[in-house]
């Protein structure tokens, strides 16, 4: 995101490792594909979020800009009001506040 204005804010929450999450935390800049669902064939879009040299665990929650690569992934999960993020399989969810 770097000096960019974040798409949307969304309050981030990491699944805990024995939710099937990471079993490590995150930090720096993350892209990632996101879905507006886990129904199985759910189109993705690209989204990137700045943690920064800030630690996020599996289990926490922050806020968070978030910034997609196109402005239809930005609107679908606007108007979804809460997206998941995958990895290899979904380790998080965010809920949009902004």
């Amino acid at each position: 995101m770097n000096d960019l204005e974040p798409d949307l804010i969304a309050s981030l929450r990491l699944y805990s490792t024995h939710e099937s999450g990471r079993t490590a935390p995150i930090r720096g800049v993350v892209r990632c594909p996101s879905a507006s669902s886990k129904v199985p064939g759910t189109m993705m879009h690209s989204v990137q979020f700045l943690l920064g040299d800030q630690l996020l665990h599996p289990g926490e929650q922050q806020e968070l800009g978030f910034r997609f690569l196109t402005e239809e992934g930005a609107a679908l999960m606007r108007a979804a009001g809460t997206f998941y993020l995958w990895d290899g399989q979904f380790f998080a969810e965010a809920t949009i506040v902004e």
